[in-house]
């Protein structure tokens, strides 16, 4: 029989579930928003219309649902694309360092045993470097896809074009800038999770200072009664 802690009908359960689906729609959104600012990219520039999409899908007259639903699976798939580009030079440094585990800890994106205790023990720690995190793909992958859809799909550099390359510009500036900071939330969350074990062992009641205690009790009731 499962654990009543780990139900959903419990507390602990509850947080649990409700990280779990905080981190599957990070997942989703963290992949579709860069995949759907791709295909905009590609409608504003005029080099893909829905006209021609409508034409695409004719043959197979698929209903309004199903449509929303295809458009949404093709930009995670693009999404991941794009954010596999965005964070290729971050794997070529873990890969150029996969033989020094000091030098690769410090990247942000490296997972660390400490990080994985903490999600166990106090998950709620990690609360504000998962939203940073989601935050730092959210930026990259947008920005990825404004930079790239604008290479792909513009050919007369107008307004629209030159603000879609500046705007992802900075996106992955701000990128860029947002890892540095990460490893920094990540070693205060250990930092933070060290101190909690410290302060939880200090204020546990000791075994051996709890049996001599009782002793104590033991032996005063037990002269208490001789009295009598």
């Amino acid at each position: 029989m499962a654990d009543s802690s780990d139900s959903v009908g419990s507390w602990p359960g509850f947080v649990d579930q409700l990280n779990k689906t905080f981190m599957l729609v990070r997942d989703v959104f963290g992949y579709t928003l860069p995949g759907g600012v791709f295909f905009v990219v590609a409608l504003a520039s005029g080099r893909v219309t829905l006209a021609q999409v409508s034409r695409l899908l004719l043959p197979y007259k698929p209903h309004g649902w199903a449509a929303f639903l295809l458009a949404v699976w093709a930009s995670y798939i693009m999404g991941h694309i794009l954010i596999t580009i965005v964070y290729f030079p971050i794997d070529l440094l873990k890969l150029r360092y996969r033989h020094q585990p000091h030098r690769l800890r410090r990247i942000p994106t490296e997972v660390v045993p400490e990080i994985l205790r903490i999600r166990e023990d106090h998950p709620k720690f990690l609360t504000d470097l998962d939203r940073r995190e989601t935050m730092a793909m959210l930026g990259g992958g947008t920005g990825g896809a404004l930079v790239i859809g604008a290479a792909t799909f513009c050919t007369t550099w107008d307004l629209p074009c030159k603000m879609f390359v500046i705007v992802g510009l900075l996106l992955l500036l701000d990128f860029v800038t947002a890892m540095p900071h990460l490893e920094r939330v990540r070693e205060a969350t250990i930092e933070a999770d060290r101190q909690a074990k410290e302060a939880e062992k200090h204020d546990a009641p000791k075994p051996e200072s709890m049996k001599r205690a009782f002793l104590e009790l033991i032996r005063a009731a037990t002269d208490a009664l001789s009295k009598l």
